[in-house]
């Protein structure tokens, strides 16, 4: 929007002007306070920001045409009869508090804090299935120790009962032979 020659452009709603907005047709709209602060309150995304316009205007009341004219002089006397602090008591009434925390502004305010809530989510899975894959292969290595363990203690039996039951009868044979071999020379009587 140019600064020297502003294009005003007017809306059938604030709804319309606002979707302008947002869409890039226009720069800026003019509003009420109130307005503005409800928009700024029920802006999760906070695409939009405010700004106050310079100048200060008086506490004043619209009619409409159609209503008696007397009532406006009534009115108009009654707001300038009050002080400083009612007027301020009643425009707090309709101004909107401080916004309440939410998690889905949080998240449109800072993008980074669902991406690293994200990433930390899955480092933490990643590692809850490497420590049960983990666990998983320490039981299958435990059970083939133990299978190998089993299987050398039985061939270590087998082959010490084999030695015993093959040198049994060797030992028998042998001490023959040296019988025999002793006796060599004898002749039979």
């Amino acid at each position: 929007m140019s600064s020297r020659n502003p294009v005003y452009k007017t809306y059938a709603s604030f709804d319309d002007c606002l979707t302008a907005l947002r869409a890039g047709e226009i720069d800026a709209y003019y509003t009420f306070t109130y307005q503005a602060e409800r928009v700024l309150y029920d802006n999760l995304r906070n695409d939009l920001t405010a700004t106050l316009a310079g100048g200060e205007a008086e506490f004043s009341i619209g009619v409409l045409n159609s209503v008696n004219v007397q009532l406006l002089s009534i009115l108009n006397k009654s707001v300038q009869s009050l002080s400083d602090e009612d007027i301020y008591n009643v425009t707090r009434t309709y101004t909107l508090e401080e916004q309440p925390f939410s998690m889905t502004r949080l998240a449109y305010q800072y993008p980074v804090i669902p991406l690293l809530f994200a990433i930390c989510t899955a480092f933490f899975i990643l590692c809850i299935i490497l420590l049960v894959k983990a666990r998983l292969l320490r039981k299958q290595m435990e059970a083939a120790l133990h299978k190998a363990e089993e299987a050398s203690s039985a061939k270590t039996e087998f082959l010490s009962n084999m030695s015993h039951d093959i040198r049994t009868p060797i030992n028998g044979i042998m001490g023959m032979l040296d019988i025999a071999e002793n006796n060599f020379d004898d002749q039979p009587a």
